[in-house]
């Protein structure tokens, strides 16, 4: 069973001795920045015609690992994460896949 539970959603890190770190996000920064709907980063199309809505995935994974990652956090973006898991031993692992779309008037 979970050595951490009922921690509160106001919450930042759970109070305990469990180390963990965030990694950097495609902005290269620490944090959740909300999605980029602006037409330029948008692609693909629902509905193929004018106004059709633009479509953005939006993936986050997390890994249960049988040891801690010797990884300076400020490299701990995407590939160096990747890089640091080689030759770990992967016991769980979860991910969740999230579709923004946004409708554009021509």
């Amino acid at each position: 069973s979970p050595a951490i539970r009922d921690v509160a959603s106001s919450s930042s890190s759970p109070s305990s001795s469990v180390k963990f770190y965030q990694g950097l996000n495609s902005y290269g920064q620490y944090g959740y920045r909300g999605p980029d709907s602006s037409p330029s980063s948008l692609v693909g199309t629902h509905g193929g015609k004018t106004g059709a809505g633009h479509l953005k995935r939006y993936s986050f994974a997390l890994f249960a690992l049988d040891g801690t990652l010797e990884l300076d956090p400020s490299a701990a973006d995407a590939g160096g994460v990747k890089d640091a898991m080689a030759g770990r031993k992967v016991l769980g692992y979860g991910k969740l896949v999230g579709v923004h779309e946004r409708f554009f008037d021509d």
